[in-house]
């Protein structure tokens, strides 16, 4: 999933993570950065002369559930996410959700209906 896309002196830096724990960083769409983790990890590159650091990690601040730190030669860097900036429109937010309520219900009707299999099992036995 996308978490955030910066863009940097003409270049497009996305961030992804995986349900897995795979974060991966795309410099124009080209993988720059790999690696697994569960609550956010350093991913270095460099644009031009410059050395840049993206260090995601675990926020309740922002929809996503993630906040992604940027670092120019060691200093931290002010960008919008352009990416977040699209998610925050109305439309985004009334997907957000309605797929929230799908899912709980989903789940709920999903659990209700495997414990009433469970017990209808348990009174054949």
């Amino acid at each position: 999933m996308k978490y955030a896309e910066y863009h940097i002196e003409n270049q497009i830096v996305e961030v992804y993570n995986s349900f897995s724990g795979v974060e991966s960083v795309h410099l124009n769409g080209e993988e720059i950065s790999k690696g697994y983790s569960f609550f956010g990890r350093d991913h270095f590159f460099k644009i031009g002369d410059d050395n840049y650091m993206v260090r995601p990690a675990l926020s309740w601040r922002n929809i996503t559930g993630v906040t992604i730190f940027l670092y120019k030669n060691g200093l931290p860097l002010i960008l919008e996410n352009q990416f977040a900036r699209g998610v925050r429109n109305r439309k985004s937010r009334v997907r957000l959700i309605l797929g929230l309520v799908i899912g709980l219900v989903g789940g709920f009707v999903f659990g209700f209906t495997l414990t009433k299999l469970i017990q209808w099992l348990g009174a054949i036995v």
